[in-house]
């Protein structure tokens, strides 16, 4: 169980790293929501996971990889005003995953309806 502290952070960390995405003139991560973090009990790797919106006319697989490329390029950029913006004795390493549990629940929603 994560300390008071870490789980303090968690959220200062998923705030501020939330709206510097929105400060990107990249339209893609306009599309990009974080859902979570998770901090190592070192509080040195901020773990963030995110899902995005898929636009009905373009492909989830490229929209997906092309999301995560992106936001792999400005992981370091983030670790840099996380630094400055967030008063940390250290700064974490950013680490994006992609949050699968939407997609799980929308495969169960299909099996649900299927069975109906």
């Amino acid at each position: 169980m994560a300390s008071f502290r870490v789980k303090r952070v968690q959220e200062e960390v998923l705030g501020f790293v939330s709206s510097l995405l929105r400060r990107y003139n990249d339209p893609d991560f306009s599309l990009v929501t974080l859902s979570e973090c998770q901090m190592s009990p070192d509080l040195k790797n901020a773990y963030l996971y995110y899902t995005y919106f898929t636009p009905a006319e373009s492909d989830e697989t490229k929209l997906g990889a092309k999301i995560a490329a992106d936001l792999d390029n400005v992981r370091a950029e983030i670790r840099k005003e996380v630094g400055a913006g967030l008063r940390l004795k250290f700064t974490p390493q950013i680490h994006f995953r992609f949050d699968d549990a939407a997609v799980f629940g929308s495969k169960i929603d299909r099996i649900l309806d299927q069975l109906k």
